[in-house]
């Protein structure tokens, strides 16, 4: 009977082993964090990695792409949601943050003497 249990479903982040890297070229400035069935996408909130303890991280879906788990804190369900980087180590994100649409430096006519 034993033999039928090949592995353990956690409903938490333990165990999961699919650490977020990087979901696109810059995830600051592009929604790259597209849950199942949404049109819009979720930025990256955080530079580095915060720490949350994998057993009171709840796991919700994957993302669009099924490459990687989305996790809340059950400790504050209503905030950003995360992806696992390490470890107990999460990554925040939600709605755009703080990092306004990048505009290229205008360039400045010189004119020789």
């Amino acid at each position: 009977m034993r033999d039928v249990y090949t592995w353990n479903e956690w409903p938490t982040g333990l165990g999961d082993r699919d650490y977020y890297s990087a979901l696109s070229a810059n995830d600051y400035y592009t929604p790259a964090l597209v849950l199942p069935g949404h049109d819009k996408g979720l930025f990256r909130r955080t530079i580095k990695p915060a720490t949350h303890a994998d057993g009171r991280m709840e796991r919700l879906t994957r993302d669009a792409s099924g490459r990687v788990w989305v996790y809340r804190d059950s400790a504050h369900p209503e905030k950003a949601m995360f992806l696992k980087a390490a470890d107990d180590q999460y990554v925040e994100f939600g709605e755009r943050k703080f990092w306004p649409e990048y505009e290229p430096p205008k360039a400045i006519l010189v004119s020789p003497q």
